[in-house]
């Protein structure tokens, strides 16, 4: 997959794209198990990029802060990427 990622990831496929960002399904090259890699989509002509930023480190805290079996547990902050463990029960839709 071409999609850059730190070094002990190797990203798989897109699991999905909005209006944000996208997430990729990901291995964990150290842990040797399955995240969700989410990346921020910025760019020069992105518009309100501070408040996209903001917006999304506050879903990083909030997370962060859940602790819920049903609840993703956010793994790692790479500056503008974070990365998510998938739930056990996770499956890719039809």
């Amino acid at each position: 997959m071409d999609v850059a990622a730190p070094a002990r990831y190797e990203a798989i496929e897109l699991l999905g794209r909005g209006g944000m960002g996208a997430v990729y399904r990901a291995n964990d090259l150290v842990r040797g198990h399955a995240v969700a890699l989410k990346r921020l989509t910025l760019t020069e002509e992105t518009k309100h990029r501070e408040e996209r930023v903001a917006l999304f480190h506050h879903e990083y805290r909030t997370l962060a802060e859940l602790k819920h079996p049903r609840v993703i547990e956010v793994l790692e902050p790479y500056g503008l990427e974070w990365l998510h463990e998938l739930d056990e029960k996770y499956c890719l839709g039809r």
